[in-house]
């Protein structure tokens, strides 16, 4: 009777461990399945791995450098564009080994009377000698003066600027020197075809603040309309597409206090190795055969990559996430960041954040890729 006992006794302790060990599997298998980190593609292609080093900018005897865009054509000939209270340092460029400010009241190249005050908004380039900057400026003087639109065109040499009546112009993105888009506050598109301007209004005041495209004949952009009456405070979010003829409006949501809900986002990035379009605010969206798809259920702001092996975002607590063909992952080494902007290619990011020391700077961060997969 004392052996029957013996095997009992271990027979339930050997099976209470197997629960046991079968139980804590479980809890974990649920945890990696509602990561939304972990969204499977395949095998990984790219590293999660950086090694990060980090910029100050700060225009002499100015409250403010405050940088609202970035754009390279490569690591070693990278633009940020922003704001500057001292109508200087508007524009900033890195060569590879440190950064420079454009607009400078001693040694220029951009004298800023110029510029007559210019802010900027975003840069985008075609090539290191097709590069522009847009944003808005203002002529006369308070309280008489008139907003303009503001554009400016680097041709590897020169840089030259277009000015129209209007508040600012807000995106810009083409396929060539010859092709370029324009969208403005104002509810208008600007193209320029090398030679000559045309402003297409679209008959209502919708801010274009995003776009991007695949070709001349395949361009996407994002607007939104404001109603700013009480008690909604609506806004009328618009997808567009330009088929080389005409924009048309393809997708569209109200958002209110009380319709959160979001078909697609403010952000727009095209992914051309992959024909792939995506979009981003409080999510992550891919388009795909007229229809948005959710990729990643975090995300508050801008989204730029070089491929579908190497995507960045920023989630709303200000920390920029990375999908590398397989996973999102946290980017680790990194403060918490303010109304960044992004830009990288295969191998290099840059990322820029307001630092706020009293004084207004911006902190770039540049990462390079470590134990890059193939």
């Amino acid at each position: 009777m004392q052996t029957k006992k013996t095997y009992s006794f271990v027979f339930c302790l050997l099976s209470f461990v197997l629960f046991l060990f079968s139980f804590i599997f479980y809890l974990s298998s649920c945890k990696r399945s509602m990561d939304p980190l972990l969204d499977q593609m395949g095998s990984d292609t790219t590293s999660h791995e950086f090694v990060w080093e980090f910029d100050t900018l700060a225009y002499p005897k100015s409250y403010q450098t405050l940088v609202s865009s970035l754009w390279g054509s490569s690591e070693n000939d990278v633009y940020a564009v922003g704001h500057n209270d001292r109508s200087a340092g508007q524009i900033w460029h890195w060569d590879g080994i440190k950064w420079r400010s454009l607009v400078n009241r001693d040694s220029g190249p951009i004298d800023p009377l110029f510029l007559r005050g210019g802010s900027f908004n975003q840069v985008f380039g075609t090539s290191k000698d097709d590069v522009w900057i847009v944003g808005g400026n203002v002529r006369g003087r308070y309280p008489d003066f008139i907003r303009q639109y503001l554009i400016l065109n680097y041709d590897g040499v020169n840089w030259t600027k277009k000015e129209f009546d209007g508040f600012e112009v807000l995106s810009v993105w083409g396929s060539g020197p010859d092709d370029m888009w324009f969208g403005t506050t104002d509810g208008e598109f600007i193209h320029y075809d090398g030679a000559n301007w045309t402003i297409i209004s679209l008959g209502k005041e919708v801010q274009i603040n995003s776009m991007t495209g695949f070709s001349s004949h395949e361009i996407y952009a994002h607007g939104i309309e404001w109603d700013n009456k009480a008690p909604d405070d609506s806004a009328f979010h618009y997808f567009y597409k330009y088929d080389g003829n005409v924009w048309q409006v393809i997708d569209k949501f109200l958002y209110t206090a009380y319709h959160t809900d979001r078909k697609f986002g403010s952000y727009l990035w095209a992914d051309k190795k992959n024909a792939i379009l995506y979009s981003s605010s409080n999510r992550v969206y891919k388009w795909n055969k007229g229809i948005w798809e959710i990729f990643s259920n975090f995300a508050r702001g801008e989204i730029y990559g070089s491929s579908l092996k190497n995507i960045f975002t920023v989630s709303n607590n200000g920390k920029i996430y990375h999908f590398n063909g397989r996973s999102w992952n946290q980017l680790k080494g990194l403060p918490k960041l303010d109304l960044p902007a992004l830009w990288c290619n295969d191998k290099y990011v840059f990322i820029s954040s307001e630092l706020d020391e009293g004084i207004q700077k911006t902190l770039i961060l540049r990462g390079t890729m470590q134990n890059e997969r193939r």
